[in-house]
């Protein structure tokens, strides 16, 4: 069946070579098809004039090019494929990759200075959205790699697009109402006196096939929605590229969440210890965050290797710094004053560590620095995301929304006002939504994630503020307030409900019971804790932690309290029996011991509580 009416495809000769005996070969296929390169297009998301470039003979199509071809025609792709590498191997020169054989796109640049680390499946999928959808946007936390990402995936798609890529920077931009003006001036379209930008990028791109990349969006989301929902109507030939930190919810747009490298595997961590211990086999294959760690710790500090000595020491750097690029980055060129040890203990200060000092100075001032990078973010939220923001911060096992709610009721409308509920709920979605937080499906119900990064900056800034102990105390009160409900419920059908809650919560309660009190908790908050801290421990394989933590306690609190409260006093010896039937259990004999005789010795010789082997304490506290 002979094709149907259409552009005339220019003559070739078969004996001109290879090239063009394929490029026959294809169009052969297409007449027999009985198909247009328009209805081709509908079947495999490639534009007309991408398809038909690939029968063209000057050049050779990309695969993904090549199987779409022959899938719209009723082909095997298989077969092409071997033919197409027939022809790669006696065509001079490289097979052209997705842009054109030199062609450039448009502001993407030609080359790049440094290494490509991982990102596969995100490259994957961005070339498969892309196929499909008009606007697709990349989104993620500042210094995740958002930007170079995009521009690897513009320059890996650009061959689907006849009249080229065009990549438009708004990070220097502060007008929202210049966004589309500042589009038509990258890519050269003159807007005349009283025209509308959109109009006239309108006109003169009508029929053109473009990929826009539209770079750093997260600062001027209504501008850049009011100009991609414009474009997008006027120009069917047009699809968009755009990288933020937040979505830009325009109707048809698809979200391709962009997340910090991957971390290498832990293969033990101490319980007591801080993510800083966690430590990973010799035998531990390098992550993507090592491997860019590594990359970039060779460059700046040359003889730098990775090896048995420090490896567990580099898998902690990554860990601490969440697996951001640029972190990793900052941080490896510290390695020229620093060993590796040394650059793992002054993370604590890593807002001053990964100062300006250590930056790249030809990248944007945004870039320089993790705390500018932060400071960007943190202007971009409300009043009430701020202070959502510095209360999270606190939680370093993640939170259930429900408990973020009742955490950031009165700080996300200010100390003075009463909670309000929506206003704290869009406080915490507007932190997800800016890529500050993360949402997990937790057994149905939503529980949100910090970086550790993004935890830092947080309480960084809540001490700035003045609200350290405050948020504190509210923190501290509420966790304990769940332990305590989790001991009462001892006995009940409530109590594996419970235990199931506390286990979530293993290490927001580890934090709780290691650190110093803050000044103004009563002694008998966390002592009323204890007893849900013991079932909690016991039921969860927890039992050695658990017999740590109550020393712990005890030794800041090695006396009933002072108090008139019989509750207070209760509590205390509630306590002292936790701690010495939890170090029985794991073996401390002796401290078992030396615990249950201070109890006795502080009470004049009256046991505080039921030993193991006695009836069981009442949760409520009462004999």
């Amino acid at each position: 069946m002979a094709g149907r009416p259409g552009r005339r495809e220019q003559p070739l000769d078969p004996q001109a070579g290879p090239l063009e005996r394929f490029a026959l070969g294809l169009r052969a296929l297409r007449e027999r098809a009985g198909l247009t390169y328009s209805e081709m297009a509908e079947a495999s998301h490639f534009s007309p004039s991408t398809l038909s470039q690939a029968a063209a003979g000057r050049r050779l199509p990309t695969r993904d090019v090549l199987r779409a071809y022959v899938r719209a025609c009723g082909g095997d792709p298989r077969g092409w494929e071997d033919r197409w590498e027939r022809v790669r191997r006696e065509v001079p020169g490289p097979a052209e990759p997705d842009s054109a054989v030199g062609d450039v796109p448009q502001g993407l640049g030609d080359t790049e200075a440094t290494s490509f680390v991982g990102r596969e499946a995100e490259m994957a999928a961005g070339s498969m959205l892309l196929d499909r959808f008009r606007l697709v946007t990349l989104v993620g936390t500042g210094g995740v790699g958002k930007t170079r990402l995009a521009k690897r995936i513009a320059h890996s798609v650009a061959g689907r697009f006849a009249d080229g890529v065009h990549c438009v920077e708004l990070a220097d931009l502060d007008d929202d109402q210049a966004v589309t003006g500042t589009i038509a001036s990258a890519m050269g379209v003159q807007v005349g006196s009283g025209q509308e930008a959109s109009r006239a990028l309108a006109v003169a791109l009508q029929g053109r096939e473009i990929l826009l990349l539209l770079d750093n969006c997260e600062h001027l989301l209504a501008g850049s929605a009011r100009a991609v929902r414009a474009l997008l109507t006027r120009l069917p030939g047009l699809r968009i590229l755009a990288t933020s930190r937040q979505p830009l919810d325009v109707g048809a747009e698809h979200v391709l969440p962009v997340e910090p490298l991957g971390l290498p595997p832990v293969a033990h961590a101490r319980p007591d210890a801080s993510s800083s211990a966690l430590s990973v086999t010799e035998a531990t294959p390098p992550s993507p965050a090592m491997t860019l760690f590594a990359d970039r710790a060779e460059a700046a500090s040359p003889g730098f290797r990775i090896t048995e000595a420090n490896r567990h020491v580099v898998a902690s750097v990554c860990r601490r710094l969440d697996g951001l690029p640029l972190a990793l980055e900052i941080a490896a060129r510290r390695l020229r004053t620093l060993t590796p040890d040394e650059l793992l203990e002054r993370l604590d200060h890593r807002f001053r560590l990964l100062g300006p000092g250590a930056s790249d100075p030809t990248v944007h001032p945004r870039h320089r620095a993790l705390r500018a990078l932060f400071d960007w973010s943190y202007e971009l939220c409300t009043d009430a995301e701020r202070r959502a923001w510095q209360q999270l911060s606190l939680c370093s096992g993640g939170v259930l929304l429900t408990d973020a709610e009742q955490l950031c009721g009165r700080t996300a409308t200010g100390e003075d006002s009463p909670p309000a509920e929506d206003d704290t709920f869009e406080a915490l979605a507007g932190l997800v939504d800016k890529s500050l937080a993360t949402r997990v499906d937790a057994g149905g119900q939503t529980r949100l994630h910090m970086l550790e990064t993004v935890r830092a900056y947080g309480q960084e800034r809540l001490a700035e503020d003045g609200r350290t102990r405050q948020a504190l105390l509210r923190h501290r009160a509420w966790y304990l307030g769940l332990a305590a409900q989790a001991g009462a419920a001892y006995g009940s059908s409530r109590e594996a409900g419970w235990l199931r809650r506390l286990r979530a919560e293993h290490v927001n309660l580890r934090q709780i019971v290691t650190a110093d009190p803050p000044a103004g908790e009563p002694p008998e908050a966390v002592l009323r804790a204890a007893p849900g801290f013991w079932l909690h421990c016991l039921t969860s394989g927890n039992v050695g932690e658990g017999a740590g933590w109550m020393r712990t306690l005890l030794e800041r609190h090695p006396r009933p309290p002072s108090s008139e409260s019989s509750e207070a006093v209760a509590a205390w010896c509630r306590a002292v029996w936790v701690a010495g039937f939890l170090m029985l259990l794991h073996g401390d004999h002796t401290g078992a011991q030396e615990m249950i005789t201070r109890g006795e010795q502080s009470l004049g010789g009256i046991a505080a509580a039921p030993g193991p082997s006695e009836p069981e304490p009442d949760p409520n506290g009462t004999n």
